[in-house]
């Protein structure tokens, strides 16, 4: 394991400091004070290091004031609540082998649908791709993006990789502010699939750490409709992201864990009896739509209660046959889970209930898109990034220029 390294304010502490560390298991190097105010100092933190043992060190050095610590340039304090990722940027995550006379299988589509991509977003997805291009057998890479609101930034992203397919959907401004993985999918599946039978919906920022992945997927899923092909996930950076898929906690009932997204295992026969995924989560969320459609979820997915307009589009659908593959799966970071502001984006859409007065669906693309560009639904959708409490709910409604009264019925951030 790699020291940790401290610098203190006055040099005198430092024995202490790492006598008292040593009785923790940690190691401690001396070091020159970085520009941050803070008393302690600890960089280069280690990936196996989460939050936890951080708070668990703090305790050790004899610091009941967490704000006197800082992690990796960010104040311990900070970290638990903003979410802050204290690992370090440059710390590598698990990589797959390049393989050898590697493998092709038509049969298992890999679908990613793109829309709404950020530089930082583009980048984990670059780098998450690349992992998934090592993988033996390889499947069918099928990527779908937005030309408005992803400008071609994954152009390229699939060049030499066996068989796969990389199309932009023509879109305008009408599209912006939605959510479209969902749709997107349906688009791949319908036009870019060939005749694979079995789809892996796929988040772009996420990959396996087996290079058998496919094969173990194939296997796991014979004589069931729908798997979750992860049993846990981790993120690079930060350990807020950790989770374990839905269809593992239907076994360990672990709940407060669970996560219904970034990837699901669906088999074409499946898929075609009850009509795919729901593609009516416009501000995200429909991967928890999904779950609780196909009844992996329990009857406590919060979405499904609170919030008026997801109600309005539940699908009484057949039931599938669950299981999930227990192979842990690498999320790229692209930023602190904080900034998601899940609650928030789905108490702007119930404020617009019902939001199909406010869409139309696109035949060609199979998308939903603004009937008007620029109308307060949209505007408020296009801020979602600012919506980090219930008050910059109110404040964003107000300047989007909605004539409705304001009466937020969800629950607290």
């Amino acid at each position: 394991m790699k020291p940790i390294h401290v610098t203190t304010e006055n040099p005198s502490n430092y024995a202490r400091l790492a006598n008292d560390a040593k009785a923790s298991g940690v190691t401690l190097t001396a070091g020159p004070m970085p520009p941050i105010r803070a008393k302690y100092v600890l960089s280069n933190l280690p990936m196996d290091r989460p939050l936890q043992n951080v708070i668990a060190l703090c305790k050790a050095l004899r610091k009941s004031d967490a704000r006197q610590i800082a992690v990796n340039g960010v104040t311990v304090r900070n970290a638990l609540k903003t979410r802050t990722p204290i690992h370090p940027s440059s710390a590598t995550p698990p990589q797959l082998p390049i393989p050898t006379n590697q493998a092709y299988d038509p049969s298992v589509a890999l679908v990613i649908g793109c829309f709404d991509v950020s530089e930082e977003h583009e980048k984990a997805m670059r780098a998450a791709i690349a992992q998934l291009s090592r993988l033996d057998p390889l499947p069918k890479i099928v990527l779908v993006e937005l030309s408005e609101s992803c400008c071609g930034m994954m152009e390229g992203v699939l060049d030499g990789i066996t068989g796969s397919r990389y199309v932009t959907l023509p879109s305008d401004d009408r599209y912006k502010g939605l959510f479209h993985k969902e749709a997107l999918f349906h688009y791949a599946i319908t036009h870019l699939v060939g005749n694979a039978d079995l789809f892996v919906l796929h988040d772009g920022d996420v990959y396996p750490t087996r290079t058998d992945w496919i094969s173990l997927i194939r296997t796991t899923i014979a004589g069931k409709d729908v798997i979750q092909p992860f049993g846990n996930s981790n993120d690079t950076i930060d350990p807020a992201f950790a989770a374990i898929s839905c269809c593992k906690a239907l076994v360990t009932k672990d709940w407060p864990r669970k996560t219904p997204g970034l990837s699901w295992a669906v088999t074409r026969d499946y898929w075609e009896r009850v009509g795919g995924m729901n593609t009516w989560a416009i501000a995200g969320a429909g991967d928890t739509l999904w779950a609780a459609e196909i009844r992996c979820s329990k009857e406590d997915f919060a979405y499904m209660k609170k919030w008026t307009y997801f109600n309005a589009f539940w699908r009484d659908i057949q039931a599938a046959r669950l299981g999930y593959l227990d192979v842990p799966i690498v999320h790229v970071n692209h930023g602190p889970r904080a900034t998601r502001c899940y609650n928030q984006r789905h108490e702007i859409l119930n404020h617009f209930a019902p939001i199909a007065d406010h869409l139309e669906w696109d035949l060609n693309t199979l998308l939903h898109r603004f009937r008007v560009a620029g109308c307060p639904m949209q505007k408020a959708l296009l801020r979602r990034r600012e919506l980090l409490t219930r008050d910059d709910v109110v404040r964003v409604l107000k300047e989007s220029g909605t004539d409705r009264p304001i009466n937020l019925v969800g629950f607290g951030y």
